[in-house]
C-alpha cells in the first residue's frame, strides 16, 4: 500500500478538508431554543428545585420545556403535566431582561390557571459574586 514517498497534495487535502468541518461546523448550526439574558441579581440565590421551566424571549417568544409553543397552547400542556406529576408543582419563568412585568404577570397567571402551586423568577448571579450564606461561613472559620 506505501511503496513510495508521502504525497503532499494528498495529505494536504486532507488536512484542508478537515480544517473547513472543524472550523464551520459550529457556524452551519444553529443552536436549539431561544436566546435568554437573564437580568442580574446579587445576592439571590434560590434553593427550590423546580418541575418544568417556561421561557420568554424579548421578542415573545416562549419555549416550553425546551420547545418552542404559543402561549394559547401553554395552559393545555401544564394542565397535562400537573396532572401527570403530581409532587413538586414549581415553574421556573426564565425571562430576558427586556420583557415586560405586564408579560412576566401574565405568564404566571396562566401557569396558575393550569394549576401550578409556585411561579419563580429566573436570575442571574453577577460573575464572581459569592453566595451570602458562603460568605457568612467563610467568616465564621
Amino acid at each position: 500500500m506505501f511503496r513510495g514517498g508521502l504525497d503532499a497534495s494528498a495529505v494536504a487535502g486532507t488536512m484542508f478538508l478537515l480544517w473547513m468541518v472543524t472550523l464551520l461546523h459550529s457556524s452551519l448550526v444553529l443552536p436549539a431554543g431561544i436566546r435568554l439574558r437573564l437580568p442580574e441579581a446579587e445576592g439571590l440565590w434560590g434553593e427550590v428545585v423546580p418541575q418544568w421551566s417556561v421561557a420568554v424571549d424579548r421578542v415573545g417568544r416562549l419555549s416550553f420545556e425546551h420547545q418552542l409553543i404559543p402561549e394559547s397552547n401553554l395552559v393545555v400542556r401544564l394542565r397535562e403535566q400537573v396532572r401527570t406529576r403530581g409532587t413538586n408543582q414549581t415553574l421556573l419563568l426564565l425571562a430576558d431582561q427586556s420583557v415586560s412585568m405586564a408579560t412576566l404577570a401574565r405568564l404566571a397567571n396562566l401557569a396558575r390557571t393550569a394549576g401550578v402551586r409556585d411561579v419563580v423568577l429566573a436570575t442571574s448571579p453577577r460573575p464572581g459574586a459569592t453566595s451570602p450564606m458562603r460568605a457568612s461561613e467563610a467568616r465564621n472559620r
